[in-house]
C-alpha cells in the first residue's frame, strides 16, 4: 500500500489558507508596481505553489477523517470522487491591471491512500483490504491484452511487467482476450472494493460501457514510433475509481468532440474532402441526366 501524506506534519488548514491569502495580496501589490523585480515575483510564485500543495494535503486529511465516520466509507468516497482544495488564478482586466485570487478546485481522491489511512487506524475502507493489489494484477493482464491486440510480444510483458510482490499471487484468470472476460475481471475488482449482497450477487454491477470506457483510456501513444504506453498504476487506480463512481451514481459516460458551427451563426465549417468529391460526382450525374433528357425531348 502507498503511504499516506499524514506522515508529514499537518498544520491547521485555516492557517495555511491565511498564508495563501497573504501571498496573493503581496503578489497583487507587486505585480503592478514599476520597481518590482522578477526574483520577487518568482519567490511569491514558489511559496504559493508550496502552500497550495500543503493545503491539498490538509484538505485530503480532513476528508479522510470525515470518511472515517461514515458507515460505508468506500461508497461515500466513490460517490464524491473528489475533494475540495484551493488554487490561485491570475487575471488581467480591460485596463491591463493584473491580479491574483484564490479559487476552489476539485482534486480526485486517492483511493489507495485512503485504504492505507483506514488500515493504519484499524478501520475498514474497501470490502477487501487487498483490492489495490488486485488492481495491480489487473493492470498486468490489461497490458498483456493490449500487447496481443497490436501484435507485440505478450510473453515479454508477462515476464517483465512490474507488479508489487503482494499482487503476483493474485489470480484473476487468463489474459482477457474478449470483452466478456474483461468484464468478469473488472467485476472482481469492483466486488473487492464495494460489495452489497443482492438477489444476483453484488448490487454494484459493472457493464459493457465500463469496459468500453476502460479500454478507450487505458493505453496511449508511446514515446517511440509504433509504440503504445500502458497505463501507470496510479492512472489505472483513478480509472477504476471513476468506473466505481459511475456505477454507484448510475450516471452515463460522455464523449467530447469538436462540434460543427451553427448554420444560424453564418459560420459553417468547410465540407470534408470526401463530401466535396461526392458532391462533384453527384453534380456530374445530374448534368449527364439533364443532357440525356434534353436530347430525348429534342428527338421527340
Amino acid at each position: 500500500m502507498k503511504k499516506t501524506t499524514e506522515k508529514k506534519v499537518l498544520r491547521n488548514i485555516a492557517d495555511i489558507r491565511a498564508e495563501l491569502e497573504t501571498r496573493a495580496n503581496a503578489y497583487n501589490a507587486a505585480i503592478n508596481a514599476d520597481d518590482t523585480k522578477a526574483a520577487e515575483l518568482e519567490k511569491l510564485d514558489n511559496e504559493t505553489s508550496e502552500l497550495e500543495k500543503e493545503y491539498a494535503r490538509a484538505a485530503f486529511h480532513a476528508t479522510a477523517l470525515e470518511l472515517l465516520d461514515k458507515p460505508a466509507p468506500m461508497l461515500a468516497a466513490a460517490t464524491a470522487l473528489t475533494f475540495e482544495t484551493l488554487k490561485h488564478k491570475d487575471k488581467e482586466d480591460e485596463n491591463g491591471i493584473k491580479s491574483r485570487e484564490l479559487v476552489t478546485a476539485e482534486r480526485p481522491l486517492d483511493f489507495v491512500a485512503l485504504e492505507s489511512f483506514f488500515v493504519e487506524r484499524g478501520k475498514k475502507f474497501g470490502a477487501e483490504s487487498t483490492w489495490a493489489y488486485k488492481v495491480a494484477a489487473f493492470n498486468r493482464l490489461l497490458c498483456m491484452r493490449t500487447a496481443q491486440s497490436i501484435g507485440a510480444d505478450v510473453k515479454t510483458v508477462a515476464e517483465k511487467f512490474a507488479t508489487p510482490t503482494q499482487a503476483r499471487d493474485i489470480n484473476l484468470g487468463k489474459t482477457p482476450t474478449s470483452n466478456t472476460q474483461l468484464l468478469k475481471q473488472l467485476q472482481m475488482i469492483i466486488d473487492s472494493m464495494l460489495y452489497a449482497e443482492g438477489e444476483k450477487g453484488n448490487i454494484y454491477k459493472a457493464n459493457s460501457h465500463d469496459v468500453g470506457y476502460l479500454l478507450s483510456l487505458y493505453a496511449k501513444k508511446g514515446r517511440g514510433v509504433l509504440s503504445v504506453a500502458a497505463a501507470r498504476p496510479k492512472y489505472l487506480e483513478k480509472l477504476i475509481a471513476e468506473i466505481l463512481h459511475r456505477i454507484v451514481t448510475e450516471k452515463s459516460y460522455n464523449i467530447e468532440f469538436k462540434e460543427k458551427k451553427d448554420r444560424a451563426s453564418g459560420k459553417i465549417d468547410p465540407k470534408p474532402a470526401g463530401a466535396v468529391e461526392s458532391a462533384r460526382k453527384s453534380a456530374k450525374k445530374s448534368s449527364a441526366k439533364a443532357q440525356t433528357k434534353a436530347k430525348a425531348t429534342k428527338a421527340a
